[in-house]
């Protein structure tokens, strides 16, 4: 307990540096990724990364969060129900209000990929790295394959991360702090989902 209040106070004091350096001048290394990433040599990749970039899209989370919200509300499964919450929509919340507060603009003005809203910190890396390895928490504890799972959610939520990178809509930066972010959130929701926890006012 101890070290996840430290870890999360620690993270998001550094957030709260990093975005407030970035208002004034882009990073660097910010700079020559996005340059790299601009060649039209790595079309291919950046076609194949469309497609997982998506899966960190709030409409495609939402069809994958619904359903399963739901359906432990009315199996009265009201722990997994605060999981889904901590690890998505709080989360999402949270992360948007340091956009607002950093105002970073995004590396590109114009992009096929839709995307809305500020730059720092990157909200499809937050739930990459939140959301699906809940999941896999929550489907594989106990069990001896765990980690496997576990960290085929961390490794699909690094995907989505880097997709953010290589189609242009975000800076390094955002997806490094974004991850952070999906990281602390992660965290307390295995904490608080491993001691029980719910939120008895709202169910």
């Amino acid at each position: 307990m101890k070290f996840l209040v430290s870890y999360t106070i620690i993270m998001l004091l550094l957030t709260t540096i990093v975005g407030n350096i970035l208002k004034f001048k882009d990073f660097k290394l910010d700079l020559k990724i996005k340059n790299f990433f601009l060649k039209d040599n790595l079309r291919f990749l950046k076609t194949s990364m469309k497609h997982i970039t998506s899966m960190g899209d709030v409409v495609t989370s939402l069809i994958i969060i619904l359903p399963i919200f739901f359906y432990a509300v009315c199996e009265k499964k009201f722990i997994l129900a605060t999981a889904i919450l901590n690890s998505s929509l709080f989360n999402m919340i949270f992360l948007n209000t340091f956009k607002f507060l950093f105002r970073r603009e995004r590396p590109v003005t114009k992009s096929d990929i839709k995307y809305w809203g500020y730059s720092f910190p990157s909200g499809h890396s937050c739930i990459g790295l939140s959301f699906y390895p809940t999941i896999m928490h929550i489907l594989f504890v106990g069990y001896d394959s765990y980690i496997f799972w576990l960290s085929v959610g961390i490794i699909f939520g690094l995907s989505i991360a880097v997709s953010r990178i290589i189609v242009g809509v975000h800076w390094f930066s955002d997806v490094i702090f974004g991850s952070i972010i999906g990281s602390v959130f992660f965290l307390w929701t295995i904490y608080l989902y491993n001691i029980g926890f719910y939120y008895k006012f709202l169910f």
